[in-house]
């Protein structure tokens, strides 16, 4: 390979770790829960990755003692980042951020204070002593459980193992010799560290599906399935009245007042449905969309509803958001689908403002 071959090799590999990042993650929420603190500490991980790839061309290029300070520094927190991901995720106490910004910040110190074969040992144990770390926690449940987490820990065993064998070789024949250029050259190093990244992204994108798929209680997500699944049992036994609240304007709401406010208004549309539809359910079904079924709806108690829902959306600081409301008797599993899948149903739509004049 030429003399930027493994560099090219390992942006490459950060590219596929991004990418993953993008198909898991979508739309980083709170609401996400695991997913999303999953999302967030993979996604610091791939871009400490692509960091280190573009600080070793820039040190190639004779960035000097910067460039392979900051380098060394992200190529330690790669692991360290999926280490603390994993402990996030499995509820173990939360010192993997903490204890990984510290040592980050020590990797980025060293560099500066000691030559630069010492920097790149110290660097390379580390990276062995997270990369085991990050893979013992990746096999714990509940998170060793789920696919794709055994993928990601058998790459970074590896990869730790790796890294072990290099400070072997140092200290039996030297970072100079025939042997460290054989078997762990900065460039054997680069290749190595590319084809973990690309398998630990796969299991990354495995695992983040899987957590997906099986949402955490508490969630919004969660939420969202435990109404499907309650809808499509009650819808065994009887028809169902199904009501949709639409706020087309709650982007606008987040984007001035932030997501506590918006969140606030949805619970607030929630519970005041849950409070006016005896032996009804209610939940939030999309980012805008409060949706609710009731076993049956007269006309004049769908104006109470409609009354009641507007009262509860009425905010000084925010004004009159525009209200969209549909209902729909629903008979079959197709038609409950068709009706909660995101726009459908919007009958109708009017302001507040409109409704006091």
């Amino acid at each position: 390979m030429g003399p930027f071959g493994d560099l090219i090799a390992a942006i490459a590999a950060t590219v596929v770790a991004l990418v993953a990042l993008l198909i898991v993650g979508g739309r980083l929420h709170r609401d996400r829960g695991l997913r999303g603190d999953f999302v967030l500490y993979f996604g610091a991980g791939a871009i400490a990755a692509m960091v280190c790839a573009a600080m070793n061309i820039a040190e190639a290029l004779g960035g000097g003692a910067v460039a392979a300070a900051v380098g060394n520094a992200t190529n330690v927190l790669a692991p360290i980042a999926l280490w603390a991901g994993a402990r996030r995720v499995n509820r173990r106490p939360a010192i993997g951020a903490l204890s990984g910004a510290a040592v980050t910040l020590l990797m980025l110190a060293i560099t500066f204070v000691v030559p630069l074969d010492s920097a790149t040992l110290i660097k390379t144990a580390l990276i062995a002593v997270f990369g085991i770390l990050a893979a013992v926690e990746l096999r714990r449940r509940p998170l060793g459980a789920l696919s794709g987490a055994r993928t990601m820990s058998a790459a970074l065993a590896l990869f730790a193992a790796y890294n072990a064998t290099r400070l072997i070789v140092a200290a039996a024949a030297g970072m100079h010799s025939a042997l460290w250029d054989t078997v762990a050259s900065a460039q054997i190093t680069s290749l190595v560290s590319a084809v973990t990244i690309v398998v630990v992204s796969v299991g990354a994108l495995v695992l983040g599906r899987r957590l997906l798929d099986d949402p955490e209680p508490g969630t919004r997500t969660h939420a969202r399935r435990s109404f499907r699944e309650d809808a499509i049992a009650r819808l065994a036994q009887h028809p169902l009245v199904a009501v949709r609240v639409g706020l087309p304007d709650l982007d606008l709401v987040r984007a001035a007042h932030g997501h506590a406010r918006s969140d606030a208004l949805l619970e607030q549309v929630t519970d005041a449905a849950r409070a006016h539809l005896p032996g009804g359910t209610a939940a939030v079904v999309s980012r805008d969309t409060v949706g609710a079924l009731v076993p049956e709806l007269a006309e004049a108690d769908w104006r109470e509803l409609r009354r009641t829902l507007t009262e509860a959306l009425r905010d000084d600081d925010i004004g009159d958001p525009e209200v969209r409301w549909a209902r729909a008797t629903i008979t079959t599993p197709e038609e409950l689908d068709a009706f909660f899948r995101p726009g459908a149903g919007r009958v109708r739509g009017e302001t507040l403002a409109a409704r006091r004049r």
